[in-house]
Parts: C-alpha cells; sequence; structure tokens
C-alpha cells in the first residue's frame, strides 16, 4: 500500500524576510509539479556564475560616436543657449544616448554618460575642452566622445563603457 508522504517547503518572499518567520507549504510527495510551482522556485540563469574574464566583443568606437552626434544634432537643432533648456535638455540626452548605446547589445557592460553645455559666441572664438581620467581595466573598458557645436550651443558628451566581470 502506498502511504501519503508530505513534504515541507519553505518559501522566504519579502514580506516573510522583514517579519523574520519564513511561509511554509506542504505539498503532496506524489501529486504533479504544476508550471506555476516550477516558475515560483525557479532561479534566474542570468545569475549564474560564468567564469568569464572578458567581454565577448568590444565597443565599436566609430558607431558611438555617430549615435551621439546624431542625438545631440537632433535635440540642439533649433535651440538658443539658455542655462534652463540645458539643465532639463543634459538628462533627456544622455538617457537617450544610454539607452541607444544599450541596444547595441553589449553585455555585461555599465554605461556612463557625461554631457556639458556651454555658450558659444563665435566673436570671442570660443571653445571647450573637457578633460577625464579613469581607473579602469584598458583591454575591457573603453570610451568613446564627441563635440558638437549648433547654433549657440557646444555641446560635449564622453560615454564610458565599463566592463563588469
Amino acid at each position: 500500500m502506498a502511504s501519503k508522504v508530505k513534504i515541507a517547503v519553505s518559501v522566504h518572499s519579502d514580506e516573510s524576510k522583514l517579519l523574520g518567520k519564513p511561509k511554509t507549504k506542504l505539498k503532496d510527495a506524489n501529486a504533479p509539479v504544476l508550471d506555476e510551482e516550477q516558475s515560483e522556485y525557479a532561479e534566474d540563469p542570468s545569475s549564474y556564475n560564468t567564469y568569464r574574464l572578458g567581454p565577448d566583443k568590444t565597443m565599436p568606437y566609430c558607431d558611438v560616436e555617430a549615435i551621439m552626434k546624431t542625438i545631440l544634432n537632433k535635440h540642439l537643432a533649433e535651440q538658443t543657449y539658455s542655462a534652463s533648456l540645458c539643465r532639463d535638455k543634459c538628462k533627456e540626452v544622455s538617457d537617450e544616448v544610454v539607452n541607444s548605446v544599450k541596444s547595441l547589445v553589449f553585455p555585461r557592460y555599465r554605461i556612463v554618460c557625461s554631457i556639458n553645455f556651454a555658450q558659444y559666441k563665435q566673436d570671442y572664438m570660443q571653445s571647450i575642452k573637457v578633460a577625464s581620467r579613469c581607473l579602469w581595466d584598458t583591454n575591457n573598458d573603453r570610451s568613446a566622445s564627441t563635440t558638437v557645436i549648433v547654433n549657440d550651443i557646444i555641446a560635449t558628451c564622453m560615454t564610458y563603457m565599463v566592463y563588469m566581470e
């Protein structure tokens, strides 16, 4: 005769962690496992260790530079310099650059974008120079930069891709 065996399964949710008490579900050992139950206890395979020490592909500098120039020209096409406008445009442009570079699909890369705007007056022959120093792995980490002058705005955009092991 087959005897029924009950198995205790510990389930931890955010709420149970806060209370310090794990919730327990009783399951029948002979009961078939349902898809919902499998997905509830399944782990995310992207979090597994791969022991990969380097990237599969590196950043194509020309493609990223073209993306940055296109986005800067699009956002600044009919604008004139004003501090409030540039403050808002910095956030918009940097978000769009980061999302566009992410669309090139570089797994395990952290993408950082830095944008500077300045007022440009042709009479004074103004320019802007932006320097950066980074402590990183020169074999895997990459950067791209570009400067665009549109109407009376100088925009510099620097994008960094840092490989996360």
